[in-house]
């Protein structure tokens, strides 16, 4: 993945991988039956992807 930045905040992403936080955003807002996203959902999907993440990293998926 690029690296853009130094701050630990900050998460690289290409396109498709921005496309799927957005769906993950809707979708958990969806589970809270809200017609609308908000930051809160948006916070879930992140660390929902992070995990996924690390947990491919430990399985070696991403080889």
């Amino acid at each position: 993945m690029r690296t853009v930045g130094n701050s630990k905040k900050q998460i690289s992403a290409y396109p498709r991988q921005l496309e799927s936080l957005i769906r993950l955003d809707e979708a958990h807002a969806k589970v809270r039956l809200s017609d609308k996203v908000e930051e809160f959902d948006v916070k879930e999907a992140k660390q929902l992807y992070r995990k996924a993440l690390i947990s491919a990293g430990k399985c070696r998926l991403l080889d």
